[in-house]
C-alpha cells in the first residue's frame, strides 16, 4: 500500500513540475521578405526582424550565398550546414536578438563572411543582468558548431570584432555567419505530461487498487 501510494505521489508531482519546451533550430532557409535596406537590394538577401519567436534587432538578414557570391568564394557559401541561406548582421549596427519570455541559447553553426578569425561576443542577460558571456572565434573556411553556457536570457548583445586577415575580396567588413541556431524556451508550467509520468500514475494506481482489494478480502 505504501509503494502505492508512493508512486501515485511521485507521479502527481511529475505531473505539476514544469515541462521543458523541445529545443527549436532556426535554419534561416524559411525566411521571406522583401529587402528594405539599401546594400541589401538584391534578391538573395532577406531583411527579418521576427523570427522564431525572438525579435531580431536592426538589419539582421538572411543571405543566400550560392546566389549573393556566384562562383566566388565567400565565407556565406563555406559555412552554411542546412540549405544556402544563413544569418548575418549589418555592419556598425548594434546586433541584438530579445524574446518577451526567457530562452535557452545551445548552439549556433558560426562563421565569417569575409574575415578569417572573426571573433564574436556574446552576452547574455536576463532583466538587464548579465548571466554569462562568450567569445567564440569563427572563420571563413567552414562552420563550427560553438555550444553556449547554461542560463536562461532574454537579450543577446552580439558584437563581432576582427582578429584575422581579410580572405575574401568580394566584401569586407566583421560579417558574421550563422546557420542551425537553436535555443528552447523557458519550463512551462502546466505543461503537457510526458508519457512516461503518465505510465508511473498509473501503475501507482494499480498498486493502490490492487492493495485495497487485499485488505477488503482480509477484512472479510
Amino acid at each position: 500500500m505504501k509503494i502505492g501510494l508512493s508512486l501515485a505521489a511521485l507521479a502527481a508531482g511529475l505531473l505539476a513540475a514544469p515541462a521543458i519546451a523541445a529545443p527549436q533550430t532556426l535554419t534561416f532557409d524559411d525566411i521571406s521578405g522583401t529587402p528594405t535596406v539599401t546594400e541589401y537590394l538584391n534578391p538573395n538577401v532577406a531583411i527579418f526582424a521576427n523570427y522564431g519567436g525572438l525579435t531580431w534587432g536592426p538589419r539582421w538578414a538572411a543571405v543566400d550565398g550560392f546566389g549573393e557570391c556566384g562562383a566566388n568564394p565567400c565565407g556565406f557559401k563555406n559555412d552554411a550546414t542546412s540549405g544556402n541561406f544563413t544569418a548575418t548582421n549589418a555592419v556598425n549596427t548594434p546586433n541584438t536578438i530579445t524574446s518577451p519570455t526567457p530562452f535557452r541559447l545551445l548552439s549556433i553553426q558560426l562563421g565569417a563572411a569575409w574575415h578569417d578569425q572573426l571573433t564574436i561576443g556574446f552576452v547574455g542577460k536576463l532583466a538587464g543582468n548579465i548571466v554569462w558571456t562568450a567569445n567564440p572565434v569563427a572563420n571563413a573556411f567552414g562552420p563550427t558548431l560553438f555550444t553556449f553556457p547554461s542560463g536562461l536570457v532574454d537579450t543577446l548583445e552580439v558584437t563581432p570584432v576582427i582578429t584575422g586577415n581579410h580572405v575574401y575580396t568580394l566584401g569586407s567588413g566583421p560579417r558574421m555567419v550563422w546557420d542551425d541556431f537553436t535555443f528552447d524556451a523557458a519550463p512551462v508550467v502546466g505543461g503537457v505530461p510526458e508519457p512516461a509520468a503518465w505510465a508511473l500514475l498509473l501503475a501507482g494506481f494499480g498498486l493502490v487498487g490492487s492493495a485495497a482489494r487485499r485488505h477488503r478480502s482480509v477484512a472479510a
